[in-house]
């Protein structure tokens, strides 16, 4: 066990106690919980407290969680909000991450799968990187300040999340990203997608950039993301 000290403090907001019992028991090494059966408390708790991230239970006795998740990022709070619901569909998931969530378990889930995301939500909540105003790859040139990209000197008109995706996976050039670092980049606090909208996303943004020239640059990694690259360069690389 690391230093309690030095530890993320994470918010559960759970009101079934055997529920919220088992998860203590099963992230109490590595993170500090603070656990709270009520929507008010959570939001009062949360304006206290500068958590690293939150998980949140969509049925709570007193305010639903989504209302809890909307009060949250009204007030501007940033940290990341893990939700649990054991609704599965796409449309839900997608209206819930674009209200602030920023990540979606479907219970039942495996402990180890919670772990592992609240730890890539809290390491990027704590140390979040550093972006360089300008990206160059492959005669794609990216400019974060102006928010234009050229390829071959051409304008390539991209939405803002497009163009968010296309910086996440500039910066990774030749290396794979997986969907869920994918989200965590372009979609950390607010206005966020999941799934089947993710690949929408990517779908257009390949329309864009890859479609009109001769050599595709963004390439799925089957069963592990995806990966910006020249398929020369792919080939020397793996």
């Amino acid at each position: 066990m690391g230093n309690m000290a030095s530890l993320p403090r994470v918010l559960l907001v759970e009101d079934d106690k055997n529920v919220s019992d088992t998860l203590v028991l099963a992230l109490k090494n590595d993170f500090v919980i603070d656990v709270v059966r009520f929507g008010k408390t959570a939001i009062y708790k949360s304006d206290l407290t500068d958590y690293d991230s939150i998980i949140l239970d969509l049925n709570l006795p007193d305010i639903s969680g989504i209302d809890v998740c909307i009060n949250i990022r009204n007030r501007g709070l940033k940290a990341p909000i893990l939700v649990l619901s054991g609704v599965s569909d796409v449309k839900s998931k997608v209206k819930l991450l674009d209200l602030g969530a920023s990540d979606y378990l479907v219970k039942p889930f495996a402990l180890g799968e919670l772990q592992a995301r609240l730890k890539a939500l809290s390491r990027r909540n704590r140390a979040p990187a550093k972006k360089t105003a300008s990206l160059s790859a492959f005669n794609v040139k990216l400019d974060r300040e102006q928010l234009l990209v050229f390829r071959n000197n051409q304008l390539i008109d991209l939405r803002r999340k497009e163009f968010d995706i296309l910086a996440c996976l500039m910066e990774n050039t030749n290396k794979v990203i997986s969907r869920a670092e994918l989200i965590a980049s372009v979609w950390p606090e607010e206005d966020n997608l999941w799934t089947n909208a993710l690949d929408v996303h990517i779908n257009h943004l390949r329309d864009k950039l890859d479609k009109p020239f001769d050599e595709p640059l963004i390439h799925t990694v089957h069963g592990r993301g995806f990966k910006f690259t020249q398929l020369k360069v792919k080939q020397l690389h793996e």
